[in-house]
């Protein structure tokens, strides 16, 4: 028997191609809305979504077969839980599936922006390169021997953790907990972090207690010489402030995957040539979205043989 299963977005082709060859698939949704639902949509019993689309209780009350809200990815922050709970449908995502891409990734944003790649690309890009040029443009702290203040130790924080003790960084952290099994820094609060910091990387799981969390006054402890990098959802940063931070050389500069409107960002944040900015791509890499289609899959299967899920979201 061929389930119906939801797409609810334009997910990659492989993963539609293992879910039309396993399933009767509807979809995808040009919107997140109830009238965008296409024919058939009451009898699916799983939809696959991904983190940053609302699923409300309007869309919902639309799907009484549905058990099971897959999310693709990791994040779930804009799915109205309690409205899934009150109906029995069960939520699950991808567990840590993408985090050594987009530790990797979130790194790689610290590294090149701290030490101007882009600046340098484009001194060879333009021609111009020669030791006078080059002479010009201002001399990186580096990374060795400064601190790195996570916001957010887990599986992604931690990962960078351990890329950032490599690099010869002294690391420090804040979140929901402390962890008693680590022996990096900890601070109570983030503002206590930014102004510890020498780098604050925003590695936390988004959810409306975290929304503007990195506001004008965590700008402001981060200092002149402090580097922004955000991989969690565009909204954890006031974009406001941080254009503001940016204007009054409050910080000195930030890479950043993720937009708190996406996809549109501000002009004064593409103008700006302290700022490094990536179109939400830190968990594109085959090796994340291999095992994130691999969980989709698998939680599916499990779902229709009646037997348990991985990664099952339960508050």
């Amino acid at each position: 028997m061929r389930y119906p299963v939801l797409l609810s977005y334009a997910a990659p082709q492989p993963l539609i191609d293992a879910l039309e060859r396993d399933y009767h698939l509807l979809g995808p949704l040009t919107e997140m809305t109830p009238a965008a639902l296409p024919a058939g949509s009451a009898q699916a019993r799983a939809m696959v979504t991904k983190g940053g689309l609302p699923i409300d209780a309007a869309l919902l009350d639309q799907l009484p077969a549905l058990e099971l809200i897959q999310c693709y990815g990791t994040g779930y922050d804009l799915i109205d839980l309690k409205a899934a709970a009150a109906r029995g449908i069960r939520i699950a995502n991808a567990g840590d599936a993408n985090a050594p891409a987009v530790a990797e990734f979130a790194t790689m944003l610290m590294l090149s922006g701290v030490r101007n790649l882009a600046g340098y690309d484009q001194l060879v890009r333009s021609g111009q390169w020669n030791d006078a040029a080059r002479g010009a443009m201002p001399l990186s702290p580096g990374l060795a021997g400064r601190r790195i203040g996570i916001y957010g130790l887990g599986a992604i924080g931690s990962r960078v953790a351990q890329q950032a003790e490599a690099l010869a960084m002294a690391v420090g952290y804040t979140g929901r907990r402390q962890h008693p099994d680590v022996r990096y820094h900890w601070c109570d609060t983030l503002d206590e972090l930014a102004e510890w910091a020498d780098v604050l990387m925003v590695t936390v799981r988004a959810g409306d207690n975290n929304r503007h969390a990195v506001n004008r006054g965590v700008l402001k402890a981060l200092g002149p010489n402090g580097y922004l990098v955000n991989i969690s959802r565009g909204y954890v940063v006031e974009e406001a402030a941080l254009i503001a931070a940016l204007a009054n050389d409050d910080i000195a500069g930030a890479g950043l995957d993720v937009f708190e409107h996406e996809p549109w960002v501000p002009e004064e944040l593409r103008n700006d040539a302290r700022v490094l900015m990536t179109p939400h791509v830190a968990p594109h890499s085959e090796f994340a979205q291999r095992r994130m289609r691999e969980r989709t899959l698998d939680n599916l299967r499990a779902l229709f043989e009646g037997q348990p899920l991985t990664c099952e979201v339960t508050g």
